[in-house]
C-alpha cells in the first residue's frame, strides 16, 4: 500500500540565490514606492501609484514563476491571494486616475503595505520554507496518504484512492458523530 508520495526535486544553489537576491529586492522597491506615494504631492498621486501597481504585478509574476519552477503545493492558494489584492489596486487605480488621490494614497501606502506584511509572515513563509527544504538537499517531501485518500471502509483505517466528497452541513456548528456522519 502506498503511505505518501514523492515529490523529486533538483535545486541548484546559484540559480535560486539569484532568484531570491531578485525576490528580496524587488520588495524592498515596493516597500519605498509605497513610501513615496505615501509622502508624495497629490498630483503625483496618479503616477505613483501606476509605478506601484506595476511593480506589484513584476513582483508577483517573478514569485508565481519562482512557485511552477519549484512545484511550490501551496500554489494555487499563494496566486488567489496575489489576485486578490490586484484587484483591490486596479479597482482602485482606477478611482485615483478619476481624482480620488486620497484613497490611493491609503490603499498603496497602507492597506497594501499591512497585507504585504501579513502575506510575507504566512504564504510567503510557507515558499521560503519549501525553498529552504529544497535548498538544504532534501529532496522528498512526505504528503500524508490521509490527504490524498479516503477512509471508504467506515473507519476501519484502510484507505482506498477515492474521489473527495463534501458532507452536507446544516450549520458550522456540526461535526462527525462517531459513526462518521455529520449532524
Amino acid at each position: 500500500m502506498v503511505n505518501s508520495i514523492w515529490i523529486v526535486h533538483r535545486f541548484d544553489d546559484q540559480i535560486m540565490q539569484a532568484a531570491l537576491n531578485t525576490l528580496n529586492q524587488r520588495c524592498t522597491q515596493l516597500r519605498q514606492q509605497a513610501q513615496h506615494l505615501a509622502l508624495c504631492p497629490d498630483t503625483d498621486v496618479p503616477r505613483i501609484f501606476k509605478d506601484l501597481l506595476d511593480s506589484l504585478e513584476q513582483l508577483f509574476a517573478f514569485e508565481h514563476s519562482l512557485m511552477e519552477q519549484h512545484h511550490f503545493p501551496a500554489l494555487l492558494c499563494h496566486i488567489e491571494q496575489h489576485a486578490r489584492a490586484l484587484r483591490g489596486l486596479h479597482r482602485t487605480h482606477s478611482q485615483v486616475m478619476c481624482g480620488a488621490w486620497q484613497k490611493g494614497r491609503y490603499v498603496g501606502s497602507h492597506l497594501l503595505i499591512n497585507w504585504f506584511e501579513l502575506h510575507n509572515e504566512t504564504l510567503d513563509a510557507c515558499l521560503a520554507a519549501w525553498l529552504e527544504c529544497l535548498q538544504s538537499g532534501q529532496t522528498a517531501l512526505n504528503v500524508p496518504r490521509r490527504a490524498l485518500w479516503s477512509d471508504t471502509t467506515g473507519g476501519s483505517g484502510s484507505y482506498v484512492l477515492a474521489p473527495w466528497q463534501s458532507r452536507a452541513r446544516t450549520d458550522k456548528n456540526d461535526h462527525p458523530s462517531s459513526s462518521g456522519q455529520v449532524g
